[in-house]
């Protein structure tokens, strides 16, 4: 089954803008604040940093913590590479509306946006803070925003193919789902490896400058991280809407083959 929702006030985000990509956005982004299957995700966010400080064997100076946002934007980024896939029998009535593809991707995207980006920006506060990289800053920053925008850009294309096995909602969202093949795995790992290619420029800066201390480099990293993640943000919503246009009939046909309705 699936969820539906029209534009307007969700919790404390406020009013949401209301048309297609409105509508898109606060129904997306209910399921990232309310759907288990969604905030399952979330749990990457302290996680990542644990981990790095575990490898970094409890050694709060090294400053390879400081660059945690970025793994976490990698891992977050990731999430909506099949999203179709969670709207289950509700994806018909997305459908029938006859909301224009590049107001569906744009909608998704901005309410995966509206959770992320302040749980990176806030992870890379905190592991800043507890190293003490302040010099850093704007290369962490720029490094991990770069990386979540390309990386939703990416999927705003993905998730206009892909639909995979997933939880019903209401299910244990950790309950496993047959149906996974081969070939998906190779579709989630070609759309991490593309996210990863396309947020090279500024994720190479911000090591050039946490090697050379140069913070010319910082900087750079926070400007070409901020402009190229947009960049490919906006293309990715535009390649993506129109892909979704040609193909919605035919994952509406798979979504209820899954479903079984």
């Amino acid at each position: 089954g699936g969820r539906k929702v029209a534009a307007g006030k969700i919790g404390w985000f406020g009013r949401l803008p209301t048309g297609g990509t409105g509508a898109s956005w606060a129904r997306s982004l209910t399921y990232w604040i309310h759907d288990p299957r969604y905030l399952r995700q979330l749990i990457t966010v302290p996680l990542v940093p644990v981990l790095v400080v575990f490898w970094a064997r409890g050694d709060t100076t090294n400053t390879f913590i400081a660059f945690s946002a970025t793994f976490v934007a990698f891992v977050l980024g990731i999430v909506p590479y099949a999203d179709v896939s969670y709207d289950g029998t509700a994806f018909g009535t997305i459908v029938a509306t006859g909301v224009r593809g590049r107001q569906d991707r744009l909608g998704r995207m901005l309410a995966a946006a509206t959770v992320g980006l302040p749980l990176v920006v806030a992870t890379a506060v905190v592991t800043i803070a507890i190293t003490g990289d302040w010099h850093l800053a704007p290369a962490i920053v720029g490094s991990a925003i770069g990386m979540l925008l390309t990386a939703y850009g990416v999927c705003a294309v993905s998730s206009a193919y892909l639909l995979v096995p997933v939880p019903a909602a209401g299910d244990n969202p950790f309950k496993r789902v047959p149906g996974a093949t081969f070939s998906i795995f190779l579709g989630f790992l070609a759309v991490w490896i593309l996210a990863a290619v396309l947020a090279a420029p500024e994720i190479i800066l911000a090591i050039m400058a946490a090697v050379t201390g140069d913070v010319l480099f910082s900087w750079l990293a926070l400007v070409v991280g901020v402009v190229l993640g947009a960049v490919f943000f906006v293309i990715g919503v535009g390649i993506g809407g129109r892909i979704f246009d040609r193909t919605a009939p035919s994952l509406l046909q798979r979504v209820r083959a899954t479903s079984g309705s």
